[in-house]
Formats: C-alpha cells, sequence, structure tokens
C-alpha cells in the first residue's frame, strides 16, 4: 500500500529552510531552500517500502525578520488526514498560516499559504537571498554585494537610502525577495494612477477602473476570483488603453503598464509596470521616470 503527502508552502514572505524530521515514512521530496515572494515551495514525504504506515512529520522555514513558521502533517492508517502550522518568535504582520487539505485518501497535497494582515508591509529579506535568487547580467554578485553591504538582512527602505544609482534601487524594488505580493499589487496600482495623471486626457483612465483592477488582482490572489474573471478586467484595461493610445500616440508609453494591474502574478505585473514606464523612456527621462517610481515606493514605505 503506498502513501505520499505533498506539502505546497505558498508564501507572502521570503523564507529560508530551517529544519525538519519524520516520524514515519521517508523523503521523496526534501524540504530545503529558499522560498521568494509569490512562488511556491514543494516537499514530499512517502511511507517506507514494505511498510503500511503512511508518513508523518514536519518542516520548518525562517523569514528574513525572525518569524518561525512549522508545518507539521499526518496521515492515519484510517486516512483521517491531519495538517497543522505554527507561528514562533513572531516579528511580523503574519497570519497564521491555515492548511488547506482532504480530509481522506492516500496521496494527496496539503497547502500551506503565508499571508500578511497589513496592508503594505517592508518585510526584511536576507542578502544572501537577494545576491543568489535573481540572476541578472547587469547586476553581478559582486555589484549587488557592494550595494547591501554588510547587513545580514535588509529593507527595501534602506536599500532605497543607500548611495547608489537609481536603477539599483529598482532592482532591489523589483526583486522577487522583496515585499509582499499585496504591496507589489498596491505600487502597480500607484504607478498606474500616476501614469494616469500624466495622459494628455487627464479622465481618460478614471480611478475606478484602477480600483476595479486593485480588487481583482487582490481577489485573486486570495482565491476569491478565477483566471477568467482576471482575464475578463484585463481586455477591459487593454480596450481603454488602445482607445488612448489611437487619440494620443504620445501617451503609448504610458498607458502600456495598465495591464500590468491585471497581472495573474502580483509580483510579476509590478515588475511588467516599472520595467514598461521605465523601459519606453529615452536619455535623461528615463532617470527622471526611476525618481517618479522611488518616490511612489517612498510614498508607501512612509505611510
Amino acid at each position: 500500500m503506498s502513501y505520499t503527502v505533498t506539502a505546497d508552502i505558498d508564501t507572502a514572505v521570503a523564507l529560508t529552510y530551517s529544519d525538519s524530521g519524520l516520524s514515519h515514512g521517508k523523503w521523496k521530496t526534501q524540504p530545503g531552500g529558499t522560498v521568494a515572494t509569490g512562488t511556491h515551495q514543494i516537499f514530499q514525504a512517502e511511507n517506507r517500502s514494505g511498510s503500511t504506515v503512511p508518513p508523518e512529520g514536519w518542516a520548518k522555514y525562517v523569514a528574513a525578520d525572525g518569524t518561525e513558521f512549522t508545518f507539521k502533517f499526518k496521515d492515519p492508517v484510517s486516512e483521517q488526514n491531519q495538517c497543522s502550522s505554527s507561528m514562533t518568535n513572531i516579528h511580523g504582520p503574519w497570519t497564521l498560516p491555515t492548511p488547506s487539505y482532504p480530509t481522506g485518501g492516500k496521496t494527496w497535497t496539503v497547502t500551506y499559504y503565508i499571508s500578511s494582515s497589513a496592508t503594505f508591509y517592508d518585510a526584511p529579506v536576507m542578502a544572501e537571498h537577494i545576491v543568489g535568487a535573481h540572476k541578472c547580467e547587469d547586476y553581478s554578485e559582486a555589484r549587488v554585494r557592494g550595494f547591501l553591504g554588510e547587513h545580514m538582512a535588509v529593507k527595501l527602505a534602506q536599500v532605497l537610502g543607500a548611495n547608489i544609482p537609481p536603477q539599483a534601487k529598482l532592482w532591489c524594488a523589483t526583486h522577487p525577495m522583496f515585499l509582499t505580493p499585496s504591496s507589489k499589487a498596491l505600487l502597480t496600482r500607484d504607478l498606474a494612477q500616476f501614469a494616469a495623471h500624466r495622459l494628455s486626457d487627464g479622465s481618460a483612465f478614471s480611478a475606478s477602473v484602477l480600483d476595479q483592477a486593485l480588487m481583482a488582482s487582490h481577489d485573486h490572489q486570495q482565491g476569491l476570483l478565477g483566471a477568467a474573471a482576471l482575464l475578463s478586467v484585463r481586455r477591459v484595461i487593454e480596450e481603454r488603453a488602445t482607445t488612448i493610445r489611437n487619440a494620443n500616440p504620445r501617451d503609448a508609453e504610458l498607458v502600456g503598464l495598465f495591464a500590468a494591474l491585471a497581472e495573474n502574478n502580483a509580483v510579476n505585473g509590478w515588475t511588467h509596470a516599472v520595467s514598461t514606464y521605465i523601459g519606453d523612456a529615452e536619455g535623461s527621462l528615463e532617470d527622471e521616470r526611476a525618481d517618479d517610481v522611488l518616490k511612489i515606493i517612498a510614498a508607501r514605505l512612509e505611510s
């Protein structure tokens, strides 16, 4: 008889593996590594060959702010699946991850979702994870370590206060390790609102459309809105953007970021919004636009 438990960690804060153990069974895919925000980390346990005793165990992950998360799972012979989670040494606004899993079955998956109770949160990140998690030709390991300094853990606010080029600050601001998906969704909305006011016709992209997109993005992250519904919101945004482009081609470089509001991944949406806003600029305007984005981020950090 074969039993397999798959644990899926879906997190709003960057985590690093700390420890794990099994009371019964063996690891099929061991816990470990680093989990970036907006990504998933999977580990699996199964019963040992020749044994009818289902797997039982736990894994621990730690955030850079020191908060420890422990995930437990148990699959009794009666197939009454049991899972739990706990937090210790809490330093951030994290809600206790509630495991989602089927009550029965020999092969099943439990999902532990870590969310933040704060609307906007500047979660610290381990410096070594920033260096290793997002390789970029323009940002070598030596360059990244240069502007991170000797800090073991770093917040985006510290990066913005450092004496480094605006492009380096933006690289960190769009890095998958910094901020929570919800925080990045809010920043995308802020940048889109700012861009909307710079259109030739300031009323061409209304605040109600932006709010609708932000709410759709939030609900999608929480599992309350399906991909099809989010796509319909995206179509409305793209239709509005096309109308604006046709009316004034000079606005094309601004409306390109609006579609990021309805990205099904808020982390990718924020990166898309920033790169579109900055990438379409040329010459000195690029620095001006980088400053625009940094001011928007600073306003959120200070609020």
